[in-house]
């Protein structure tokens, strides 16, 4: 069995929806099954009681696994089309038995959904090599208003180890001398510092507030520099 994770990046399970879907409850979990490619193979998706998620192909001519199709320079048209099978009712699982989790802290939770109900705004996850990280933008001129990262402690100067959530947000720069305390308003984070600051998730600065500061955010994105 190998493990899965681009299919069900940031999302979480409806364990609910397992058994409509045609899972079927084991001692170990959840385990479904699927006949592909005119059912030469049979992919057997297995969910433990964790969450985590593994997935096995098998030829059922041989009762051997395949795993060509997880072979990036594997070429062919056959492969191919395994390949899109696979990929499709995996798709499909995550679209029918997941629910979008990005941010774990109840005040990036809270800033998501206000920014998806004010602005219909989705985060968008730009980085593979920091899947934790995301941009919200403006949809008229594409433009970031908010970047919610998780980062080490330190690299914000907070003590101890660990990882926080945090936002930044934009700001004119005449205001960012005022603001920025370095206790509760800190520098921008990876971004110019001139322009950004950075708020931690971490419930040190209230859900409204940052809320409102992410409104002031939004209205600046839209001028011109």
């Amino acid at each position: 069995m190998f493990k899965e994770n681009n299919f069900f990046t940031h999302k979480k399970i409806v364990w609910e929806q397992l058994e409509p879907y045609g899972f079927v409850k084991t001692e170990a979990g959840y385990l479904y099954h699927q006949a592909l490619a005119e059912k030469q193979f049979t992919l057997n998706v297995m969910i433990d009681a964790a969450g985590n998620i593994q997935t096995e192909l098998l030829d059922n001519l041989t009762g051997s696994e395949y795993i060509l199709h997880k072979v990036n320079n594997s070429q062919g048209e056959f492969v191919g089309s395994l390949r899109a099978a696979y990929e499709n009712e995996l798709t499909a699982i995550a679209q029918s038995c997941f629910q979008p989790d990005y941010f774990q802290t109840p005040t990036a939770q809270a800033l998501l959904a206000y920014a998806a109900q004010t602005y219909q705004s989705q985060p968008e996850f730009l980085w593979a090599r920091f899947p934790d990280n995301a941009v919200l933008r403006r949809p008229d001129n594409q433009k970031w208003y908010a970047a919610l990262l998780t980062v080490p402690k330190n690299k914000i100067g907070l003590p101890g180890d660990g990882k926080i959530e945090i936002v930044d947000l934009r700001l004119p720069p005449e205001e960012m001398a005022q603001t920025v305390d370095n206790r509760k308003y800190f520098p921008g984070y990876h971004m110019n510092k001139k322009h950004w600051y950075t708020i931690c998730l971490d419930g040190s600065v209230e859900a409204a507030e940052i809320c409102q500061r992410l409104d002031h955010s939004y209205t600046i994105a839209n001028k011109k520099k």
